[in-house]
């Protein structure tokens, strides 16, 4: 049906889903620099502040191994914060006035955790957090591999 609906209109609309973890989830297919596809969520998980996450799959929806990985960051959110806590403040205290490594979970909030295909347990995986409500504009970023950080970045 999708590839009918590309034939007669040029492009599909995308797919979309209310996944029981995720809520609505909408799938990106694969592209140039990826191979495979991945889903995107379109609201806040369980009420708190994480609100996006991409977990690698395909049409039929996310891929099971995937969806425990990210499902295992989300329910340990505290873990998540243990691993990246030093990073973020490094990076943050950057451009946040006032900033300390006691307040950055209070300032700070982790609202983004991706994974690509999680082929070892190894496999790169991200976590984002975006700026105090004073000051959104700030959003870290750090690609982790296991509980290693292997880079940060920081958008202004």
């Amino acid at each position: 049906m999708k590839r009918l609906l590309s034939k007669i209109f040029g492009t599909s609309p995308p797919i979309r889903i209310v996944d029981s973890d995720f809520g609505t989830i909408c799938y990106d297919e694969p592209g140039e620099l990826q191979t495979w596809g991945y889903w995107q969520m379109e609201s806040h998980w369980r009420g708190g502040d994480v609100s996006s996450a991409c977990i690698p799959g395909d049409e039929n929806g996310p891929w099971e191994r995937e969806r425990k990985f990210i499902l295992s960051k989300f329910s340990n959110q505290d873990k998540v914060w243990q691993i990246c806590e030093s990073a973020v403040f490094e990076q943050a205290s950057r451009f946040v006035d006032d900033l300390t490594l006691q307040l950055v979970r209070s300032r700070m909030r982790l609202t983004t955790i991706n994974t690509n295909p999680r082929e070892t347990d190894h496999s790169e995986w991200e976590a984002g957090f975006d700026g105090p409500t004073e000051n959104p504009s700030i959003y870290v970023l750090i690609t982790l591999s296991g509980v290693e950080i292997l880079h940060t970045t920081v958008d202004t």
